[in-house]
């Protein structure tokens, strides 16, 4: 309502104590455009949302209602430079919670890497370099080999959902409350209590967006677009599923300019590194 009032110049509704309450109840508020044409369409309807009488139509928190409202009122650009400068500004704290979340992956991939080379005569090992980081795969002629490797995938899943939920909760508290320092600790109880439905969530648009990829190439990649919001709408509004899948396609279709450029960012950089890294080996 405030937010209405600031760019419309008056309340969405007027009049006594009981007519209020009963146009707030009842009555759709008039559109902000109507009011003032030069709001921004994004940005009235992020405002309008708000105004919704179902709750489920409603942004689930205030903290979404204004991520969302600063991303209509501010370009891509002023949200990446803000995202770089926080990444930078804190950068022991993220690299901490990757290096402590991928020990075990790297355990595993150790153990993977000296039992294959325990086989005599066979190929060891090849690496692969994929968007998330550098993989390795054993040649799975052995059964030992063949259940671990099956066993490095599903934790590879789990630890990549474990750093987005306790990436997402540190991304918060920044917002939130920029003075107060990073709690590595308090990032990982949060993703803890939010782990079950997180993975969840992450399975099934995985599963969505990958069969559309096999079937029908373009369909898929707007899948995976549309679900890339799906980790912070479990972490912050609490939703789940289809529920958690819903909402992201509702909030990518709101700022999907932003949404692209980051997915570009997030997928791009790691495939450049990893090629650099290469390039002196090969």
């Amino acid at each position: 309502v405030i937010a209405y009032q600031m760019l419309a110049g008056e309340p969405p509704f007027t009049g006594q104590a009981t007519e209020l309450l009963q146009l707030h109840m009842d009555a759709p508020p008039a559109p902000l455009r109507d009011k003032r044409r030069k709001v921004p369409k994004r940005m009235a309807a992020v405002v309008m949302s708000a105004l919704a009488k179902s709750p489920a139509d409603r942004p689930a928190s205030a903290a979404g209602f204004a991520s969302a409202f600063r991303a209509t009122s501010e370009g891509t650009g002023a949200l990446l430079r803000r995202a770089f400068a926080l990444y930078i500004e804190h950068f022991p704290k993220f690299l901490r919670v990757t290096l402590l979340t991928y020990l075990p992956l790297i355990v595993l991939q150790a153990v993977l890497l000296i039992v294959s080379a325990m086989r005599p005569g066979e190929a060891n090992t090849d690496t692969t370099v994929t968007a998330r980081g550098i993989n390795f795969t054993a040649s799975a002629s052995g059964p030992l080999e063949f259940a671990l490797s099956i066993v490095t995938f599903f934790a590879n899943f789990i630890i990549n959902a474990f750093i987005i939920g306790a990436t997402i909760r540190l991304v918060t508290q920044l917002y939130l409350s920029p003075l107060r320092p990073l709690q590595v600790k308090t990032a990982y109880l949060a993703v803890k209590k939010r782990l079950k439905p997180l993975l969840w969530t992450l399975f099934i648009s995985s599963v969505r967006w990958i069969l559309g990829l096999v079937f029908f190439l373009i369909p898929g990649i707007i899948m995976f677009i549309r679900y890339s919001l799906a980790g912070p709408v479990v972490m912050m509004e609490g939703l789940k599923g289809k529920a958690a899948l819903m909402r992201s396609k509702t909030l990518v279709k709101r700022c999907w300019r932003s949404v692209v450029v980051v997915l570009l960012l997030q997928w791009a950089i790691p495939m450049i590194a990893g090629a650099l890294v290469a390039a002196p080996v090969a």
